[in-house]
């Protein structure tokens, strides 16, 4: 057999792992993708929740202000700031979010990187042992998820203070 129409086993093999990354990079962004829909959902959940209870429970101090007096003015403030800690919530877990995200994506990029490499190795025939890339955690990430999560904490609890306060003068 001629050299020009012998089968190349190392491109053959090259080919192979490189589809193995493309198919490992495409698994990564479904996940990534996955990942990304599923916090956002959960995040508007609560933090409409939040904001919904806040603002109901100002409408109904409001309607009732006349008959709550000062009570009712303190009430009022604490809805108000547990709607403005909702809203703090929502763009801190936003934020939060991006910052897993961009870890994430780090993350896949330095495995898929060291994976390519170690085929070139081969390929060169260059056994020499590297290091695979330790995983790194988002700790960023795990900060402003933190914070959002005292946020939506601190906004229930001015919920719950107003409605403390209001409810007896209401009997």
């Amino acid at each position: 057999m001629p050299d020009s129409q012998r089968f190349d086993y190392k491109k053959a093999w090259l080919d192979l792992h490189q589809e193995n990354v493309m198919a490992i990079s495409k698994a990564a962004y479904n996940i990534r993708l996955a990942h990304f829909s599923a916090i956002i959902d959960y995040s508007k959940i609560a933090i409409n929740g939040a904001f919904l209870l806040n603002g109901m429970a100002g409408i109904a101090i409001f309607s009732h202000l006349e008959k709550l007096g000062s009570t009712g003015i303190g009430s009022l403030m604490g809805c108000a700031w547990g709607a403005i800690l909702a809203v703090l919530c929502g763009g801190v877990s936003y934020l939060a979010q991006r910052a897993y995200s961009a870890a994430f994506d780090r993350n896949v990029n330095e495995e898929i990187s060291f994976y390519f490499n170690s085929i070139q190795r081969v390929m060169k025939e260059d056994m020499s042992l590297t290091d695979k890339p330790k995983i790194k955690s988002a700790i960023l990430g795990n900060a402003l998820s933190c914070s959002a999560c005292l946020f939506w904490c601190a906004s229930v609890g001015c919920f719950l203070r107003a409605i403390y306060c209001s409810f007896p003068a209401l009997q």
